[in-house]
């Protein structure tokens, strides 16, 4: 982008020593990001409206409180601006509330970009100005990245470049880097709730280094992870990433909210990193990384040591299911239908379904509540959304975890049952056709329900790009009970998958309809084999 790197203001107030304040101020801002700045000043309305009725600048600051008369003297100068058709952007400083003024702003001042509260901080001006210039392309973008990659173009899009630039340069600043840095975004995963998480790697001192920034429109969900950082901490200190100190506890802007996480070099996450030839024709690889995440002094100690004094039966991992989530499933069977009935299939089972969510009555398990097999168990600390891409694999073939910001205490066997299918739906055919084709899903229902029994799966004739995930699944389909020694119960962890295939039966966004299809055939399958499991256990 081709910058303009002078920017004429004018300055309106009528108390002459604060005149050098602001213009003070914005000049320090200006030069760390290459802009230089030429201020024109005036402490009278009268002179002010002359020098604006006889030049033209790129903004105008005004305070619109004149203390001399006790009248809002800014306003005179904005009826001026209106009524002679300049559209010069305005930030006023108002000593009333800055809210009460936006309406004037909305409806009568539509150049004016914000209201600040007289005396406001260095910080909230500075926000405003610098999203002024690079809104009007004053400051150059701070940022490159891949042209050529559909995906990555796709997740900057969501975003804004505008946006991207916006917490890049805040970043820049207070990491004291040279105005000349520039970062380059690779992209390393984005969630179905709109977040979008960059690897960003810039040099300094002839040295690479990157960090990841996590992005989203839900301040909350990113507030809920700065509040998980001591949840985080909990977790083996081999899998965690540091949050920086030196940057705001939260970067955010009028749409998104930001948080950085330090991050050392270029990983994949265990999504690609099981397509690799390595943990596709090497099975002991993923075992081994399985192996250290989960059984050495990883996750098995984690679950164990972090247990909450609440416990619980079976039935709470369906308490999540709130209206929202319940409609969501209504609306993908709806969806869904012709394709099942095109091919004939009874394997979704709508009654089944019918009593499990949207009455909440499991028949099977109801009947027998009071028998030694329904029993209370502790909640545990769990990740809240494990799935593949957020686990990262080191080059030495190190797993650490991000995404932090769903922990919280659930039923024991909820992070591996949503990596499991995650693994399963979004894994098998991932990077070819069959991904998107209807016929081979319902083929891969014998797959899924040798998942769910536990039956490990034959990978001979499997192709390349999808063993890696076979692999691991059969790697936690066997390890699962050493996961969980004392909570370990087959047909609750059945309902835990069926619970996690509805779930992913909704995500429109992110699955083709086949493969939304196919997870509710498995939810129905896990119900089923879970009402069987619990039989047997039970007679």
């Amino acid at each position: 982008m081709e910058t303009n790197n002078t920017i004429r203001m004018f300055h309106y107030d009528d108390i002459p020593e604060d005149l050098s304040l602001i213009p003070n101020s914005l000049q320090y801002i200006a030069t760390d990001l290459g802009v230089n700045v030429v201020f024109q000043t005036a402490d009278n309305q009268s002179e002010a409206i002359d020098i604006l009725k006889a030049d033209t600048f790129d903004l105008i600051i005004l305070d619109m409180y004149d203390k001399a008369t006790g009248r809002e003297a800014g306003i005179s100068i904005l009826d001026f601006l209106k009524t002679s058709g300049k559209t010069t952007p305005v930030i006023g400083f108002t000593s009333r509330n800055p809210v009460d003024m936006d309406y004037q702003r909305s409806t009568q001042y539509a150049n004016v970009l914000r209201f600040l509260q007289k005396r406001t901080t260095q910080d909230e001006i500075g926000e405003v100005f610098v999203e002024f210039l690079m809104n009007n392309g004053f400051v150059p973008s701070v940022c490159t990245y891949d042209k050529d990659n559909f995906n990555l173009i796709a997740e900057v899009n969501t975003i804004g470049l505008k946006a991207i630039n916006n917490f890049l340069l805040k970043i820049k600043k207070q990491l004291h880097l040279e105005s000349s840095t520039t970062f380059k975004l690779y992209k390393i995963t984005a969630g179905l709730s709109g977040a979008v998480i960059f690897r960003v790697e810039y040099q300094i001192n002839g040295n690479q280094r990157s960090f990841l920034l996590k992005i989203s429109a839900d301040r909350e969900a990113i507030r809920k992870e700065l509040s998980n950082t001591d949840h985080y901490k909990n977790l083996p200190a081999q899998f965690r990433l540091e949050y920086n100190p030196d940057i705001s506890k939260e970067l955010k802007n009028d749409d998104f909210a930001a948080i950085m996480i330090e991050y050392a070099e270029n990983a994949k996450t265990l999504f690609d990193w099981l397509q690799t030839d390595a943990a596709c024709q090497q099975p002991d690889k993923v075992a081994t990384l399985l192996t250290e995440l989960f059984l050495e002094n990883g996750l098995k100690q984690f679950y164990a040591f972090n247990r909450s004094a609440e416990r619980h039966k079976y039935n709470f991992m369906f308490e999540k299911l709130d209206e929202r989530r319940i409609s969501f499933i209504k609306r993908a069977i709806n969806e869904l239908r012709p394709i099942w009935a095109h091919h004939g299939t009874e394997l979704i089972d709508i009654d089944l379904i019918d009593q499990m969510l949207f009455n909440q009555s499991y028949r099977q398990i109801n009947f027998k509540t009071g028998h030694a097999q329904i029993m209370e168990k502790h909640l545990m600390l769990n990740h809240g959304d494990f799935h593949a891409k957020n686990i990262l694999v080191s080059s030495t073939n190190r797993p650490s975890i991000i995404d932090t910001g769903g922990f919280t205490y659930e039923y024991w066997c909820a992070d591996i049952s949503r990596l499991m299918v995650n693994l399963f739906i979004e894994g098998i055919d991932s990077n070819s056709y069959a991904f998107f084709a209807l016929e081979p899903q319902i083929a891969h229902i014998t797959l899924a329900e040798q998942i769910i029994e536990g039956q490990p799966l034959d990978t001979i004739e499997v192709n390349i790009p999808q063993k890696g995930y076979f692999h691991a699944i059969n790697w936690l389909n066997s390890n699962i009970e050493q996961i969980y020694p004392e909570y370990f119960c087959r047909w609750e962890f059945q309902l835990n998958l069926a619970l996690e295939f509805f779930k992913f039966s909704y995500k429109s966004l992110t699955l083709p309809p086949g493969k939304r299809t196919l997870a509710l055939m498995c939810a129905c399958a896990a119900i089923r084999a879970a009402n069987n499991n619990l039989q047997m256990s039970t007679n």
